[in-house]
């Protein structure tokens, strides 16, 4: 037979023994230490200088003086002297300068609970339901309150925090209808906020984002519009002007050879040597090594810089066998060719903190059509939506403009939208009453050509009755001016009449 009981370790009595008091006295003892035990602190790594007879603590971990070795064990002040006890597992112990519950493990001591019926830790809560993963916490009720902390007290506020561990996570609250989501709120797969709705909980769509770094507000489904300034179209803003290619203020004619540089459809520029490409209604065609590229102002939509950002390119029905070839600031790749939309998206190089460019081109041995190019801050491409002519032509304004009917070329010999005036000065050099207010400030000091409405010719004015009379400069032109022509000073008299078209370019 044992001299110790088995699960608390208490003396037994045993026959014919001696001074059967003393046994009796300390198995007495033990259990008033370890029985509905409570003890005055679990922290302490050293004994207290005063301790009350009776008193229980755990020792806290590398204890010294009489606790030396008795790491996590129970001491107790008995007789003036430390008695230890070694728990075992499932022991319960009330902590009383915390009021908190703790637990043996086998190995440490785990709080089980506080007072007031608090749970800390535990790996599942369900309240009027049984919680399960991955809803660790459950609640069926017909409201929740969240209150601040007037019982401490605490600082008069509330506040609830949702942490995600990576910028691909989320973090939010998910609205449903009988299990289905149908809106969520938060940080959905980006660090952006977003608002989401959905018709069946599967299809999702953005209906208001905000940009983290701008505070840029786009809602790409409203037609309240976008952020961004000039986005407009009730969309998430597009950072590539006249996508459609619908504004042609130049009058470049489909498939016209393009040198290196040279600007076709507004803001698109032939990207490598001469080449041409192809638009047909909304359809562009870019042939074989051809391509055309694009030069963002990034300030123009509310970004100082897009450097170190995702962007995502989408255009419309691409065909050709080789798909379309993209290069975002040196970020290069392909778009294969599929009906519908397609996207792609790249991350801004760091060291690109101004203007970037936007170069498509059709692969080496291939021809690509695309329609409808949109660039947009984030990680997924919005849907297309133009903007209105009236916008889309304002921000082209700010590059070329011209002062000839929207659909005509340059250089065109007609009289229609023609600037006309009195010689100013006799026998000086300019016409006054030609300076111009333009529609919209451009980005720089624009250049400015002058044509004359008879014949087209460059350069030239008409000073009556002389059908074109060279402009030697043009003085006080600024962003949102054009200046009057300077002519030879034997261009006549002062009050002859003259008449001019021109252009003026701030093109990147």
């Amino acid at each position: 037979m044992s001299e110790n009981s088995e699960n608390l370790q208490l003396p037994f009595i045993i026959a014919a023994q001696a001074q059967k008091h003393v046994t009796h006295n300390e198995a007495i003892r033990a259990l008033d230490a370890i029985v509905q035990l409570s003890v005055e602190d679990r922290d302490l790594t050293a004994p207290p200088s005063s301790p009350a007879d009776g008193d229980r603590y755990i020792v806290a971990m590398s204890a010294s003086g009489d606790w030396t070795g008795k790491d996590g064990q129970i001491a107790a002040w008995q007789d003036a002297a430390w008695m230890f006890y070694v728990p075992q597992e499932g022991w319960l112990a009330w902590i009383a300068d915390e009021a908190m519950l703790l637990a043996f493990d086998g190995s440490v001591w785990n709080e089980v609970s506080g007072g007031a019926g608090s749970a800390n830790p535990t790996s599942l809560v369900g309240i009027n339901t049984t919680a399960s993963d991955p809803n660790k916490l459950s609640v069926k009720s017909d409201a929740v309150l969240f209150s601040h902390d007037d019982v401490m007290p605490g600082s008069g506020d509330i506040r609830a925090t949702l942490n995600k561990a990576a910028v691909g996570n989320n973090a939010s609250f998910l609205f449903q209808d009988a299990f289905s989501g149908r809106a969520e709120v938060g940080l959905t797969g980006d660090d952006d906020f977003h608002f989401k709705v959905s018709s069946d909980g599967v299809s999702w769509k953005d209906a208001i984002q905000i940009d983290r770094q701008t505070g840029i507000v786009t809602m790409p489904f409203s037609s309240f519009g976008s952020g961004g300034g000039s986005g407009g179209g009730g969309t998430a803003p597009n950072l590539i002007i006249n996508g459609d290619f619908q504004i042609n203020q130049r009058g470049y004619v489909s498939g016209a050879v393009l040198g290196g540089g040279v600007y076709g459809r507004d803001r698109w520029k032939q990207a490598l040597g001469s080449g041409r490409h192809f638009v047909s209604a909304y359809s562009v065609t870019i042939t074989n090594s051809d391509a055309i590229q694009q030069i963002i102002e990034p300030v123009v939509f509310g970004y100082d810089s897009l450097a170190n950002l995702q962007v995502t390119l989408s255009v419309g029905e691409v065909s050709g066998a080789g798909g379309l070839d993209y290069d975002i600031e040196g970020v290069s790749g392909n778009i294969g060719a599929a009906a519908g939309r397609s996207a792609a998206t790249v991350t801004v190089p760091i060291a690109s903190t101004a203007n970037i460019t936007v170069k498509l081109s059709a692969p080496s041995g291939s021809d690509v059509s695309f329609e409808r190019v949109k660039l947009e801050v984030g990680a997924s491409a919005t849907d297309w939506q133009a903007r209105t002519v009236a916008d889309e032509t304002a921000l082209c304004q700010r590059y070329f403009t011209k002062s000839y009917e929207p659909d005509t070329a340059p250089g065109t010999a007609t009289a229609a939208g023609s600037r006309e005036g009195a010689n100013s000065k006799a026998n000086s050099k300019g016409k006054r009453e030609l300076y111009e207010v333009l529609p919209n400030a451009m980005r720089a000091v624009p250049l400015v050509t002058w044509y004359s409405p008879v014949n087209g010719n460059a350069n030239t004015i008409r000073v009556f009755p002389i059908d074109a009379y060279a402009v030697q400069q043009t003085n006080n032109t600024s962003k949102t001016t054009v200046g009057y022509p300077v002519v030879d000073p034997g261009s006549g008299a002062l009050g002859v009449l003259l008449a001019a078209h021109f252009t003026a370019d701030a093109e990147l």
